[in-house]
């Protein structure tokens, strides 16, 4: 059984697998996750941010996240960050249930999502989502509209 969990607090141990696998797949990102959350330097944690884990039967397979976007002038924009799904749980739905919960946090705190990816299979996967690719806006490569926030920034 799948289960995504809002993270509030990560187990460094816990991300180990899947630092090893995306080490190996040449992705860095799962080590900066790690040494960002570890040093306080991003937990995820201020007003609209979320972090999110992907569970089968108690083992983490995935990992994602959404930021305020750093380079947006207006704070309007929240950032998807640090998303990966170990190799053998891709193509079968439980990256969809990540975004969509990374979206769905999103929701009421930002009016758009941007992200950045130099790979082409998650490039596809983005757009599929309904993310657009987008060379004007800085840091990112796609780009989804939401509806207006409600709260303040």
């Amino acid at each position: 059984m799948t289960r995504i969990i809002r993270l509030t607090d990560l187990e460094e141990d816990a991300l180990d697998p899947l630092i090893h696998e995306a080490r190996v797949e040449g992705f860095r990102h799962l080590d900066r996750l790690r040494d960002e959350y570890v040093s306080g330097a991003n937990r995820f944690n201020k007003p609209g941010e979320a972090l999110f884990g992907v569970f089968i039967d108690g083992e983490m397979v995935g990992i994602g996240g959404l930021n305020r976007d750093p380079h947006d002038g207006d704070g309007g924009a929240g950032r998807v960050r640090r998303v990966y799904i170990r190799s053998s749980c891709r193509r079968d739905g439980r990256g969809r249930l990540l975004m969509e919960a990374i979206m769905g946090a999103a929701l009421g705190h930002f009016s758009r999502i941007t992200l950045h990816t130099d790979s082409g299979d998650a490039a596809a996967f983005y757009q599929a989502l309904g993310f657009v690719a987008v060379a004007t806006i800085p840091g990112a490569t796609h780009f989804l509209s939401l509806t207006e926030p409600t709260d303040e920034r």
